[in-house]
């Protein structure tokens, strides 16, 4: 729920009156909200998150404690507040501070609070304009029309486009009002920077409807919406006493006047500003104050889901193309037996087939001669074979987890699930990497190759240098068994290891298997091979990837071979 222009410049005048002659005692700060403990031991709050929740309000309460890890936070405190003021008729209120720095001399400051949704900023400048420090930093990568960094101008947001409400005079109205094409509801909203909640009003007490088109209207409707728009303005500048927290079309509102249309559902709070806000704020845990949240926890699951209906979809086709293998390997036969029927420099031929009688068309390189070509395409059916069981397991995996991301949703939906346990799985997700920029390189390639020992545990074989780095030293834990061929150049093996389990003998000898099958003596009869707990390798400063330093360790002789239990 954000606050509009006129809420504004009611509540700037209000706390004018409250505030000056106060001084700011403490400080707290988080990424809700920000605390400033007045003399009168009241406090000046600011919520500022989540997004569409940005409030300022008083409490009859000082903040405890204090929260200096801003440089901001610091200057403010034992501030006297001197002035406040709405700026640029704008969602911008700026306190004008006073700091005695000793013998008689004064330093003055601005302490800017920006109310203006997600760019919500709080901002203190010297006397000259000049930014000495902000809650949020802008650098010229974030923004080209204005920069927040310490030292420079400060610059006001972009103004909302439109007249300002409160200096508008009525002959300017008159004059757009019959200039315009737009409807009712278009004019006062765009031009003239009304809210939702204010628009409908004011049409509703000029006995108007929003789709009307300002230049369809007759002088005596003219009329009566300019002194809707007048009176209410008054009653607004007037009425500090009479906000209302209700509710319109179904969503929570906030009026600064008494609404009179009948699509305002009123029966939650009245009061004056600081009150009713207070008590906006109390309800942020009911459903609809928080509809925010829900949206983006469901649309977080929906983009899982999405994601993982991509994935599979694009493995599906991957195993339709790996699943031709032996056609790549007929074509490399074809192109050996007529290799001498190739024009050279040919990109196509069409070639006998010898295995369904017909003829079949091949593709080629210009640049190869035919028995290069064939090369590539062995080379490619070889890759296709092997790549074949990698896709139909990263297949089954993801679909798996795509199957088990509906039914949550669907759980949830069902009221089977609540909402904070929908939070903890898509956070699951998040950890995981499935919604980050490198969901795709998560989801196709792991760094290791992954076994199952004869006693039911995994195993893990690193792929690369770089892998092995991983393995070893983001992806097992201390007390996970780490093994690796003796004084070559080989993967590194984890067996996963629950906390104080004992590892079976004949799984740390599969392991030991692999440890030598994935090494340069892959073809020796016998090999030694180094094995210990996770805890026991270090990375050396500075060494090469896949180089560790193991401080202790046992061996084992064993034969290079694959076990039979692959994931």
């Amino acid at each position: 729920m954000l606050l509009d222009t006129i809420s504004i410049h009611v509540l700037a005048d209000r706390l004018k009156s409250e505030l000056v002659s106060l001084s700011i005692a403490g400080v707290y700060s988080d990424n809700q909200k920000t605390l400033f403990s007045l003399s009168d031991n009241r406090c000046l709050k600011i919520i500022h998150r989540p997004v569409e929740f940005n409030l300022i309000t008083m409490i009859d309460a000082p903040c405890i404690g204090s929260n200096l890890q801003n440089c901001w936070a610091s200057l403010a405190l034992n501030t006297s507040i001197i002035n406040v003021e709405q700026l640029n008729h704008d969602r911008i209120i700026r306190l004008e501070l006073e700091k005695d720095k000793g013998l008689g001399f004064k330093e003055k400051l601005f302490l800017i609070f920006e109310l203006t949704g997600y760019h919500n900023n709080i901002i203190i400048t010297s006397a000259e304009n000049k930014i000495l420090s902000a809650y949020k930093y802008i650098p010229r990568q974030k923004s080209s029309y204005r920069q927040i960094l310490n030292g420079l101008d400060y610059v006001l947001p972009p103004q909302i486009p439109g007249k300002d409400p409160h200096t508008i005079k009525d002959e300017e109205v008159i004059e757009m009002m019959e200039s315009s094409s737009l409807s009712v509801f278009e004019f006062l909203s765009s031009s003239l920077r009304l809210k939702e909640e204010t628009c409908i009003e004011i049409i509703s007490r000029a006995g108007l409807t929003s789709s009307m088109k300002l230049n369809e209207l007759n002088d005596e409707n003219h009329d009566r919406l300019l002194n809707a728009f007048r009176n209410l303005k008054s009653i607004i500048d007037m009425g500090e006493e009479s906000w209302v927290w209700g509710e319109l079309n179904g969503n929570p509102a906030l009026f600064p006047f008494e609404p009179q249309q009948s699509s305002v559902n009123v029966n939650f709070s009245s009061g004056n500003c600081f009150e009713v806000i207070n008590q906006i704020e109390k309800a942020e845990k009911l459903e609809y104050i928080r509809t925010y949240d829900y949206q983006k926890i469901i649309k977080q699951a929906e983009n899982i889901i999405k994601k993982l209906s991509g994935k599979v979809e694009e493995i599906s086709t991957r195993l339709d193309l790996f699943s031709d293998w032996e056609k790549q390997k007929r074509i490399g036969d074809i192109l050996m037996s007529y290799s001498n029927k190739v024009e050279k420099g040919a990109d196509a031929v069409i070639l006998p087939n010898p295995y369904d009688g017909g003829e079949i068309e091949v593709h080629l390189d210009p640049k190869l001669n035919p028995i290069t070509n064939a090369q590539k395409y062995y080379r490619r059916s070889r890759k296709y074979k092997r790549g074949l069981p990698v896709l139909k397991a990263r297949k089954k995996e993801i679909a798996g987890r795509l199957k088990d991301a509906e039914t949550k949703l669907k759980a949830y939906y069902n009221e089977e699930l609540t909402l904070e346990d929908l939070s903890k799985f898509i956070n699951s997700f998040q950890l995981e990497g499935f919604t980050s920029k490198q969901a795709k390189d998560k989801l196709i390639r792991l760094p290791y190759r992954e076994f199952k020992s004869s006693d039911g545990y995994k195993i893990w074989v690193g792929k690369s240098a770089r892998d092995n780095d991983e393995l070893t030293f983001k992806r097992s834990k201390p007390d996970d068994i780490w093994l690796h061929a003796e004084s070559v150049q080989g993967s590194h093996v984890v067996i996963r290891v629950a906390k104080r389990a004992t590892i079976p003998r004949r799984t740390i000898e599969e392991a030991a298997c692999l440890a030598a099958y994935y090494s340069k003596s892959k073809h020796s009869s016998l090999v030694p091979v180094i094995w210990t707990k996770r805890k026991y390798v270090q990375n050396p400063r500075k060494s090469k990837p896949g180089l560790v330093r193991v401080l202790r360790h046992k061996t084992l002789m064993v034969k290079p071979r694959l076990i039979n239990s692959s994931l």
